[in-house]
Protein backbone atom coordinates (compact mmCIF):
# COMPACT_ATOMS: atom_id res chain seq x y z
CA UNK A 1 0.00 0.00 0.00
CA UNK A 2 0.56 3.68 -0.50
CA UNK A 3 0.91 6.35 2.11
CA UNK A 4 -2.33 7.33 2.53
CA UNK A 5 -4.03 5.45 0.42
CA UNK A 6 -2.78 7.96 -2.48
CA UNK A 7 -0.91 6.75 -5.30
CA UNK A 8 1.24 9.92 -5.63
CA UNK A 9 3.63 8.74 -2.67
CA UNK A 10 5.21 5.59 -4.29
CA UNK A 11 6.82 7.40 -6.55
CA UNK A 12 8.49 9.50 -3.84
CA UNK A 13 8.76 6.76 -0.90
CA UNK A 14 7.53 3.26 -2.18
CA UNK A 15 5.15 1.47 -0.43
CA UNK A 16 4.54 0.29 2.79
CA UNK A 17 4.70 -3.56 3.61
CA UNK A 18 2.61 -5.49 6.64
CA UNK A 19 4.21 -8.88 7.41
CA UNK A 20 2.50 -10.88 5.68
CA UNK A 21 3.55 -9.45 1.84
CA UNK A 22 6.73 -8.10 2.86
CA UNK A 23 8.89 -11.04 2.40
CA UNK A 24 7.15 -10.92 -1.06
CA UNK A 25 8.37 -7.50 -2.19
CA UNK A 26 12.34 -8.79 -3.10
CA UNK A 27 13.49 -9.88 -6.42
CA UNK A 28 15.23 -13.11 -7.05
CA UNK A 29 18.68 -13.18 -5.30
CA UNK A 30 17.63 -10.38 -3.10
CA UNK A 31 16.25 -10.62 0.68
CA UNK A 32 14.32 -8.03 3.11
CA UNK A 33 17.09 -6.37 5.33
CA UNK A 34 17.72 -8.57 8.49
CA UNK A 35 18.36 -7.11 11.98
CA UNK A 36 22.04 -8.51 11.46
CA UNK A 37 21.76 -6.78 7.83
CA UNK A 38 20.75 -3.63 10.09
CA UNK A 39 23.28 -4.14 12.86
CA UNK A 40 26.35 -4.86 10.36
CA UNK A 41 25.11 -1.26 8.69
CA UNK A 42 24.59 0.53 12.07
CA UNK A 43 28.02 -0.27 13.42
CA UNK A 44 29.91 0.80 9.98
CA UNK A 45 28.48 3.93 10.02
CA UNK A 46 29.61 4.35 13.77
CA UNK A 47 26.37 3.47 15.66
CA UNK A 48 22.73 4.38 15.95
CA UNK A 49 23.34 8.06 17.36
CA UNK A 50 25.08 8.41 13.52
CA UNK A 51 21.76 7.46 11.81
CA UNK A 52 22.01 10.74 10.00
CA UNK A 53 24.39 9.73 7.95
CA UNK A 54 21.87 7.66 6.27
CA UNK A 55 19.43 10.06 5.84
CA UNK A 56 18.37 12.43 3.12
CA UNK A 57 20.18 16.19 3.43
CA UNK A 58 17.44 18.84 3.64
CA UNK A 59 13.45 19.33 3.52
CA UNK A 60 12.66 18.44 0.51
CA UNK A 61 11.14 15.99 2.37
CA UNK A 62 11.70 16.16 5.80
CA UNK A 63 10.59 18.09 7.96
CA UNK A 64 12.85 21.35 9.45
CA UNK A 65 15.22 21.37 10.65
CA UNK A 66 16.63 17.56 9.67
CA UNK A 67 19.71 19.20 11.01
CA UNK A 68 21.07 15.85 12.50
CA UNK A 69 21.14 14.15 8.22
CA UNK A 70 24.57 14.60 6.58
CA UNK A 71 23.57 11.15 4.57
CA UNK A 72 27.29 10.77 3.65
CA UNK A 73 26.48 6.92 2.63
CA UNK A 74 24.68 8.22 0.06
CA UNK A 75 21.42 5.82 1.59
CA UNK A 76 19.01 8.72 1.29
CA UNK A 77 16.44 7.29 3.70
CA UNK A 78 13.42 8.86 3.05
CA UNK A 79 10.43 10.17 5.65
CA UNK A 80 7.96 7.29 4.61
CA UNK A 81 5.89 7.35 7.68
CA UNK A 82 4.01 3.93 8.28
CA UNK A 83 0.75 2.35 8.89
CA UNK A 84 -0.84 1.73 12.41
CA UNK A 85 -3.72 -0.38 13.12
CA UNK A 86 -4.29 -1.02 16.78
CA UNK A 87 -6.18 -3.41 18.58
CA UNK A 88 -8.97 -3.26 20.38
CA UNK A 89 -10.61 -0.54 19.12
CA UNK A 90 -11.77 0.63 22.52
CA UNK A 91 -8.86 3.01 23.86
CA UNK A 92 -8.42 6.86 24.19
CA UNK A 93 -5.18 8.47 24.17
CA UNK A 94 -3.32 10.60 27.05
CA UNK A 95 -5.86 13.81 25.86
CA UNK A 96 -9.25 11.61 26.09
CA UNK A 97 -9.39 11.61 22.26
CA UNK A 98 -10.81 7.75 20.41
CA UNK A 99 -7.48 5.79 19.37
CA UNK A 100 -8.23 5.65 15.48
CA UNK A 101 -8.02 2.16 14.82
CA UNK A 102 -6.21 2.63 11.56
CA UNK A 103 -4.04 5.75 10.62
CA UNK A 104 -0.80 6.66 8.50
CA UNK A 105 1.16 8.50 10.85
CA UNK A 106 5.32 10.44 10.75
CA UNK A 107 4.97 11.21 6.52
CA UNK A 108 7.91 14.03 6.60
CA UNK A 109 9.42 12.61 9.67
CA UNK A 110 9.83 9.19 10.42
CA UNK A 111 10.39 5.93 8.71
CA UNK A 112 9.85 2.34 9.78
CA UNK A 113 12.39 -0.29 8.06
CA UNK A 114 11.58 -4.08 8.47
CA UNK A 115 14.33 -5.45 9.83
CA UNK A 116 13.43 -9.43 10.28
CA UNK A 117 15.05 -11.62 12.54
CA UNK A 118 16.27 -15.05 10.78
CA UNK A 119 15.50 -18.43 11.88
CA UNK A 120 18.73 -19.97 10.75
CA UNK A 121 17.46 -24.14 11.20
CA UNK A 122 14.50 -23.05 8.47
CA UNK A 123 15.42 -24.49 5.22
CA UNK A 124 11.89 -23.72 3.98
CA UNK A 125 12.27 -20.11 2.09
CA UNK A 126 8.36 -19.97 3.10
CA UNK A 127 9.15 -20.02 6.95
CA UNK A 128 12.43 -17.89 6.83
CA UNK A 129 11.38 -15.00 8.73
CA UNK A 130 9.81 -15.33 12.07
CA UNK A 131 7.21 -12.72 10.72
CA UNK A 132 5.83 -12.15 14.43
CA UNK A 133 9.77 -10.36 15.29
CA UNK A 134 10.20 -7.69 13.40
CA UNK A 135 11.38 -4.13 14.26
CA UNK A 136 11.11 -0.90 13.11
CA UNK A 137 14.18 2.01 12.72
CA UNK A 138 12.91 5.17 13.18
CA UNK A 139 14.75 8.03 12.27
CA UNK A 140 13.64 11.43 13.11
CA UNK A 141 14.48 14.93 13.63
CA UNK A 142 14.19 15.26 17.23
CA UNK A 143 15.65 11.38 18.17
CA UNK A 144 17.79 10.27 15.35
CA UNK A 145 19.28 6.28 15.46
CA UNK A 146 16.08 5.55 17.71
CA UNK A 147 15.47 1.81 17.87
CA UNK A 148 12.00 0.20 18.58
CA UNK A 149 10.78 -3.58 18.66
CA UNK A 150 7.38 -3.49 18.27
CA UNK A 151 4.42 -5.90 19.42
CA UNK A 152 2.76 -7.56 17.39
CA UNK A 153 0.28 -9.02 19.45
CA UNK A 154 -1.71 -5.44 19.77
CA UNK A 155 -0.43 -3.15 16.82
CA UNK A 156 -0.04 -3.77 13.20
CA UNK A 157 2.54 -1.52 11.40
CA UNK A 158 3.48 -1.14 8.22
CA UNK A 159 6.69 0.43 7.25
CA UNK A 160 9.21 0.43 4.75
CA UNK A 161 11.97 -2.12 3.07
CA UNK A 162 15.58 -2.69 1.88
CA UNK A 163 16.03 -5.10 -0.43
CA UNK A 164 19.86 -6.41 0.07
CA UNK A 165 21.73 -8.59 -2.75
CA UNK A 166 22.12 -11.94 -1.24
Amino acid sequence: MWYGYDIKNKDIYGGIYSTSTVDKVCPVGWHVSTRADWVTLIDYIGGASSAGKLIETGTGHWSSPNEYASNETGFSALPAGHYRKTYPHNEKDEEGNWITPESFEGLGEETYFWAPNLDESSIDPSSYYDLSDFIGLRFDIQNIGYVQDLDSNDVTICGSIRCVKD
